[in-house]
């Protein structure tokens, strides 16, 4: 609340966004009703370009979990596209894992390693449970 009254709202969502998110990282379930106020805030407000990355990463976790591959694609896309446009490395770093392709696993391989990020500290986003993606090697 005094985030909010000395105008950080920004910093609140960012925070609240993170928590969720590293939850999920750390194998417990997802708050699907914290998700369902950010993504309702996130069609409705102008958020910060990282606010909207962590919203779409969410977004395609529950696709995924709920068998709806194609719209997990389209969120990760997204996510990817606003993580590019703001030059949110880490950011795309973690979108590009949670995606999992190939040449994405390159990728983000290559921008942890500029940032001095361990790969193998980095775990898949999955909603429904805990999985690895082996970042190691090519």
């Amino acid at each position: 609340d005094r985030f909010v009254a000395i105008g950080a709202q920004s910093f609140v969502h960012e925070v609240e966004l993170r928590h969720i998110e590293n939850d999920v990282r750390g194998g417990r379930d997802l708050d699907r009703d914290r998700l369902a106020r950010y993504v309702e805030l996130a069609r409705t407000a102008d958020l910060d370009a990282n606010l909207v990355v962590y919203v779409e990463r969410l977004i395609a976790a529950v696709d995924a979990e709920e068998g709806r591959p194609g719209a997990a694609r389209d969120a990760h896309d997204r996510g990817i596209a606003a993580a590019r446009r703001a030059s949110l490395e880490f950011d795309l770093a973690l979108t590009l894992v949670d995606r999992g392709d190939p040449i994405d696993l390159a990728e983000a391989r290559s921008i942890l390693d500029r940032l001095g990020v361990a790969p193998e500290s980095v775990r898949p986003l999955r909603a429904g449970a805990t999985a690895t993606v082996s970042l190691s090697g090519g």
